[in-house]
């Protein structure tokens, strides 16, 4: 049999030598494929010194920047960070501001996925592994954030209910969320917000919208992934259990029938953090699935870290609902903050 000829090729012509540049700059960890575009198109991207253009190949012994960064492809790597207010969420500030970079080891180049804001405090991923890093951020993929959030005034259930299903944005309604009171006083509440999304300084302005603004902001949970007991202000590299788990939370787990399960992941998962994590993925898609599988499964709970809503009641606006209390959080995304 044999291999059919490229259409693109004219008879005589030689294929193509090289690896195709967005290709090269995803696995260089500087972005997934399809912003990588948009960095050549910004000519933004050089090869050997010449402005890159799209359709570009590299190969071995190329030199290839960007933004002047001379960048080459390196094995995967992936850090948790808890990052402190008054850090920016940048490699390098102009200002001279204190950045995330300094929060990771010296001898590793990792990029955020997403942003946090100055004033917002947490969990922060850093990677060099850009197409995880854009499934992580692409509200497309559900993948949910979680936030604790101090915010000024009693916080009443109807504005729980609002912030569950959606709330009018400058830029548009909010997506569905997950939202609860943890706890109330007087003049202020600390809630629980839980979303999908990650618009610039979203849980901000959905707290604004409702009538309370935002004292303090933590984001905890990052898919399947919690804070812990990491120190304000430092990082650690993610296990492998954790970066198979939050793979999974992205849609970028092997077939069922080849993963295996291993003694570590069960006991990561068993600790309440795992595969049974709810998202603030409640669109009428998800909730079809949902009815789907219980009909085949004959139980009312699908383990799914990043997807499942478990069996809470889901209210007429597309929220979960808790003990009255609706609940969600914010999200980080790739051009927004918290």
């Amino acid at each position: 049999m044999t291999t059919p000829r490229d259409p693109f090729l004219l008879p005589g012509d030689k294929p193509p030598v090289g690896e195709k540049l967005q290709k090269f700059l995803s696995a260089s960890g500087v972005s997934s494929r399809r912003h990588a575009e948009v960095l050549i198109q910004q000519s933004r991207v050089t090869v050997n010194g010449t402005v890159a253009t799209l359709g570009m190949r590299v190969v071995d012994g190329d030199k290839v920047r960007v933004n002047g960064v001379e960048v080459g492809p390196q094995a995967p790597r992936m850090f948790l960070v808890n990052k402190p207010t008054g850090v920016v969420t940048t490699l390098d500030d102009p200002q001279g501001r204190p950045t995330v970079a300094s929060l990771v080891p010296d001898d590793v180049r990792v990029y955020p996925i997403g942003r946090l804001d100055l004033d917002t405090s947490g969990l922060l991923l850093m990677t060099n592994d850009g197409e995880l890093s854009h499934r992580l951020m692409h509200p497309s993929f559900g993948v949910v954030k979680t936030y604790r959030v101090l915010v000024r005034g009693k916080v009443k259930p109807g504005a729980v209910k609002l912030l569950a299903d959606g709330v009018a944005l400058e830029d548009g309604m909010t997506s569905p969320a997950q939202a609860r009171v943890i706890d109330a006083f007087a003049d202020r509440s600390i809630l629980e917000l839980r979303i999908h999304e990650g618009r610039n300084r979203q849980v901000r302005r959905m707290c604004d919208a409702v009538g309370h603004p935002v004292i303090e902001l933590v984001r905890t949970a990052y898919g399947p992934l919690t804070l812990g007991d990491l120190a304000l202000g430092a990082s650690r590299p993610l296990t492998d259990p954790e970066i198979r788990r939050l793979k999974k939370a992205a849609g970028l787990a092997p077939p069922r029938k080849d993963r295996t399960k291993s003694s570590e992941d069960e006991a990561v998962d068993s600790d309440g953090d795992g595969d049974a994590t709810t998202s603030g993925n409640t669109d009428e898609q998800q909730g079809s699935k949902q009815r789907r599988d219980r009909s085949a499964t004959g139980h009312g709970r699908r383990g799914s870290a990043g997807r499942n809503v478990g069996k809470r009641r889901r209210p007429s606006g597309g929220g979960d609902v808790e003990g009255g209390d609706s609940g969600d959080s914010d999200g980080a995304g790739s051009s927004g903050g918290d």
